[in-house]
């Protein structure tokens, strides 16, 4: 017979793993937000660096009537084997049926 862990014990090891889960999902949320901070600080003196050199020429531009302009490249993030997963199970539910156009 084997031996049976008590609710109490097995309540206690249930919450251990979910706040190790949280920690370890926490940790990954902070290095991508430092990975962004960090590019952010990149871009914004790459900004400082070209504002100087605009203000060094013999023309005179106003900085700020220059507008900015969004990247016009979007990207959909998906979780890793988001899209696979659902084409393979459109067409497993298609097995038997009318060919997948």
């Amino acid at each position: 017979m084997a031996n049976r862990i008590p609710p109490s014990l097995m309540w206690l090891i249930n919450k251990r793993a979910r706040l190790a889960g949280e920690i370890i999902q926490t940790k990954k949320a902070l290095h991508k937000v430092q990975h962004i901070v960090s590019k952010l600080r990149n871009l914004e003196k790459s900004l400082e660096t070209i504002d100087s050199s605009l203000k060094l020429h013999d023309i005179q531009v106003d900085l700020e009537n220059i507008k900015p302009i969004r990247p016009q490249t979007y990207r959909m993030k998906f979780p890793r084997g988001y899209i696979s997963r659902y084409v393979m199970e459109y067409l497993i539910s298609r097995i038997g049926n009318f060919p997948v156009l």
